[in-house]
């Protein structure tokens, strides 16, 4: 059953050249939207798109192993963690997670449910990889199947 429709969309905008492909985690950047049934709930021009993905990876992993609920917080190397995650999934009882951003465009207050969220973050990895692909820039697609 899903609840709203959740969907992360990127573009990238540039990517790691010459002796950045060596730390091209912090020289992939792109545009990411996130909308909740169809309104944009954030929209960033420049972040990490890999960093983002290693850290959704992450936490497909913790979930669709353990089958526990378990929260997610994004925090980037381009931004101080003072302010607060990017990104968090905060549980809210039994497979439902809040979503809430430093940089949210409006506050949701329904709960999104689990199975909606790893879609999402699973075709958001998908997608990436493709992309990454495309770009001849396996080492990084390598890197995020790891711990798929």
């Amino acid at each position: 059953m899903i609840d709203s429709e959740l969907k992360l969309e990127f573009t990238i905008r540039s990517c790691p050249v010459d002796d950045q492909v060596k730390y091209a985690l912090a020289y992939l950047e792109g545009e990411l939207i996130i909308k909740i049934d169809g309104q944009v709930f954030f929209h960033e021009p420049d972040i990490l798109l890999v960093e983002l993905g290693l850290e959704l990876n992450k936490w497909l992993v913790k979930v669709t192993t353990t089958g526990k609920v378990t929260s997610m917080e994004y925090f980037t190397m381009d931004y101080d963690e003072v302010a607060g995650a990017i990104l968090t999934l905060e549980p809210v009882g039994s497979k439902r997670y809040l979503i809430h951003s430093i940089w949210q465009k409006f506050t949701c207050s329904k709960p999104l449910n689990e199975q909606e969220l790893v879609m999402a973050a699973t075709a958001f990895i998908k997608e990436l990889n493709v992309e990454l692909g495309r770009r001849d820039l396996m080492k990084l697609v390598n890197t995020l199947s790891q711990t798929a």
